[in-house]
């Protein structure tokens, strides 16, 4: 089985970022079907902001962090 795992920030809403991470994995989702992965292989868990990847950088630094990519 191939568990992909998708989050979000916490930046926007709580709503907002379930659907984008739903989205975010139905996409990885789709790109392994098309590269020849079964689909029952494959379960995509979408957690949102519910469980950062990263900590969270306050907002205030955000943009710092962001001016430094």
């Amino acid at each position: 089985m191939i568990l992909p795992s998708v989050h979000t920030d916490n930046a926007g809403t709580d709503e907002a970022n379930r659907r984008l991470s739903n989205l975010r994995a139905q996409a990885v989702r789709d790109y392994l079907v098309h590269e020849g992965i079964a689909p029952q292989r494959l379960t995509c868990i979408a957690y949102g902001a519910t469980r950062p990847a990263l900590p969270t950088i306050p907002k205030k630094n955000a943009l710092k962090t962001a001016a430094w990519k």
